[in-house]
């Protein structure tokens, strides 16, 4: 049975060839060099925090192969790109949890290894789906959508800021120590 990837190869490949020049569009970032095979650094990156001089970027990145139509394989590699935008943001506060607890400070405000644990799992439920998919590229070859999220580290403190579930203490603690923790674990790009 023929798909309808083989009967439309040519809208296939206008798609492809626009998402291209859509992920390589935007930010300096974004704009990174190509490899041998034209593939964007971000696409064999992958989901990652990075520090540029402008800029702190937690980036989600995922994909999905061809699954009935061009449509819905590129909103499932969004939603799965945003997906990966809460397991960055939550693997981020988990460190930020050890830190905050290691201080001593936290017993203070009532916040132990226990309330870590509650805290990130609500942190795993964070309503991400408003998070912009910034970026696509597309393998012809392998049939498959790549789909890039961004968030800056303001828009981190904000989410935290407003969600009524995280510990005042830790939404403190994170505010002022955010940033030096950040910067210790990020990927540095020029």
């Amino acid at each position: 049975m023929e798909s309808h990837f083989m009967k439309t190869p040519h809208i296939f490949s206008v798609l492809c060839v626009s998402f291209l020049l859509l992920a390589c569009s935007g930010n300096k970032i974004m704009n990174g060099s190509l490899n041998e095979q034209g593939i964007p650094a971000w696409v064999n990156d992958g989901s990652s925090i990075l520090k540029s001089k402008e800029n702190r970027l937690f980036h989600g990145v995922s994909s999905a192969s061809m699954i009935g139509n061009f449509s819905l394989q590129t909103s499932t590699a969004n939603r799965r790109a945003r997906e990966e935008m809460t397991r960055i943001v939550t693997s981020f506060m988990e460190i930020v949890s050890r830190e905050y607890i290691a201080t001593g400070q936290a017993s203070h405000a009532g916040f132990n290894e226990q309330e870590a644990l509650k805290h990130i799992t609500v942190l795993r439920e964070m309503d991400l789906s408003k998070v912009e998919v910034v970026g696509h590229w597309a393998d012809d070859e392998a049939r498959k959508i790549y789909a890039i999220t961004q968030m800056d580290m303001e828009e981190v403190r904000r989410v935290i800021k407003e969600s009524v579930s995280v510990n005042k203490g830790l939404k403190a603690f994170m505010n002022i120590e955010g940033d030096r923790i950040f910067d210790r674990i990020a990927k540095k790009v020029e």
